[in-house]
C-alpha cells in the first residue's frame, strides 16, 4: 500500500518519558515529508503547547489538537474549530466543581482553574505553560465558550464515578475521552481526532486507507480505527492495543520511527 499520510499522536508516542523526540525520529519525518507524505501531528494539547514540535520538525501541515476541537496552521491560521457553549461549559464546571475536582477551562489559547496545586503545576510541567488561577469559583469566572475542558483526578474511584456520571448526563451533547489514565477530557460532541483528520484527509483528497495512524490513549482510538493501518504503541493500554491493526515499541524504544520505517519501505516498494 502506497501511504499518503501519517497521523503522530504526541505524548507517549512521538515523545519520550523526557518529553523531546530522539533524533532517529526527526530525521525519519523530516525524510518522509521530503518523500511528499503528509506527516500530521494530533495532539489533546493546546496549540501553544504543541505548535513549538511543528517548528522542531519543520513540518508545515496543520497541527490538530485540543482532541481535534482545533486545527490550525503553524502560522496560527484556523482551519477548523469545535466549541463548546459557554452555557454547557459553565453547567459542567459547576457539575465538577461540585464533586471536588480539579477542572481546567480553555479558550482562547489560555487555560484557567480555581485553585493552583499539584495537578496543575504538573500539568504545567509537562506541557511548558502555566495556567491563570482565578481564586473564584470557575463556573463564575466563565465568559466564552470552551475548546476543551480537562478534569485531573488521581484516585481511580472518584475518578471513574465521574466520568461515569459525565456519560449519564452529557454522553449526548459532549465527547468524553482521555489520553492519558488521570484525565478526562471533554470537547464538543463528535469532536475527536478521527473525524479531525479525516477532514484534513479530504482536504487533500487523501482516502482513509492510505493513513497510517499512531497513538496510545484512548482519545487516539477514533484516528487508528479511522486510519487505513491504525498502530498502537507498545505502552498503551491493552484496551487501545487490542483495537489496533498493528503494535509497534514504546515511545521510549522509537516505536514511532519503526512506523515511519514501514512508511518509507511501502513508498519504495509502490
Amino acid at each position: 500500500m502506497n501511504y499518503k499520510m501519517i497521523a503522530i499522536d504526541l505524548d507517549n508516542t512521538l515523545l519520550t518519558s523526557e518529553k523531546n523526540i530522539d533524533q532517529e525520529t526527526i530525521d525519519l519525518i523530516k525524510k518522509a515529508d521530503e518523500a511528499g507524505k503528509k506527516v500530521i501531528l494530533a495532539t489533546g494539547r493546546m496549540f501553544e503547547a504543541a505548535v513549538n514540535f511543528l517548528e522542531e520538525l519543520e513540518l508545515n501541515t496543520p497541527l490538530i489538537t485540543y482532541n481535534g476541537a482545533l486545527i490550525k496552521n503553524k502560522d496560527g491560521k484556523v482551519i477548523q474549530e469545535n466549541l463548546i457553549s459557554d452555557e454547557l461549559t459553565k453547567e459542567v464546571v459547576e457539575f465538577a466543581e461540585d464533586f471536588g475536582l480539579h477542572i481546567q477551562y480553555y479558550s482562547e489559547g489560555n487555560y484557567y482553574y480555581r485553585w493552583e496545586n499539584n495537578y496543575a503545576r504538573e500539568y504545567g510541567e509537562i506541557t511548558g505553560l502555566t495556567g491563570i488561577e482565578t481564586r473564584v469559583k470557575l463556573q463564575n469566572y466563565i465568559e466564552k465558550p470552551a475548546l476543551k475542558l480537562l478534569v485531573i483526578e488521581e484516585e481511580e474511584k472518584r475518578r471513574e464515578y465521574f466520568k461515569k456520571e459525565l456519560y449519564k448526563y452529557y454522553k449526548h451533547r459532549l465527547s468524553i475521552s482521555s489520553s492519558m489514565e488521570t484525565y478526562i477530557e471533554i470537547t464538543a460532541s463528535n469532536v475527536n481526532k478521527g473525524r479531525a483528520l479525516a477532514d484534513l484527509a479530504d482536504s487533500y483528497n487523501i482516502l482513509p486507507e492510505e493513513i497510517i495512524a499512531v497513538g496510545d490513549g484512548y482519545n487516539d482510538l477514533p484516528m487508528l480505527e479511522m486510519a487505513g493501518l491504525g498502530v498502537a504503541m507498545e505502552n498503551a493500554s491493552e484496551k487501545v492495543r487490542a483495537k489496533a491493526d498493528r503494535i509497534t515499541q514504546s515511545n521510549d524504544d522509537q516505536g514511532v520511527a519503526k512506523v515511519l520505517e514501514y512508511l518509507l519501505s511501502c513508498n519504495e516498494r509502490a
